[in-house]
């Protein structure tokens, strides 16, 4: 998540002098500064799950709402870029439009942030198995 947002090119276009412009998720108004603090977030949540046993559920669940999070303000961004770039707003953009593309770190920090979304799933189904494996062996 922090690649992308930190150094990934959320979009890339020709602006009306034909120059290459490039924006990445920390400027301006973009939300990769969101991204990158529910990334540290989850990193949090998942150093927490590996040494405190007592909140294992808490961090679990702490990572899926950073990873959810994440991903709700990616797409937002994405289908912003694919509405202002996709030629609804103004004729020059249409004109342009083979020469606008998302990013790369747009991407990335979209699946990363699903990737920790569904860790964070995946950790609270084991510790129910586990704590389901435990009550009825016990």
């Amino acid at each position: 998540m922090e690649a992308g947002a930190l150094f990934g090119p959320w979009a890339t276009f020709f602006d009306h002098t034909g120059f290459q412009r490039t924006f990445y998720g920390t400027d301006g108004g973009n939300h990769g500064w969101l991204v990158l603090s529910l990334g540290l977030l989850g990193a949090i949540a998942f150093a927490g799950y590996a040494r405190l046993r007592a909140a294992r559920v808490w961090t679990a669940a702490l990572a899926v709402v950073a990873g959810a999070a994440a991903v709700g303000v990616t797409v937002h961004d994405r289908r912003g870029l694919e509405h202002v770039f996709g030629g609804t707003h103004v004729s020059l953009v249409q004109a342009l439009q083979q020469f606008v593309h998302i990013g790369w770190g747009l991407n990335v920090a979209l699946v990363a942030s699903a990737i920790v979304a569904v860790a964070g799933v995946v950790l609270l189904l084991t510790d129910r198995l586990a704590a389901g494996t435990s009550t009825s062996n016990g």
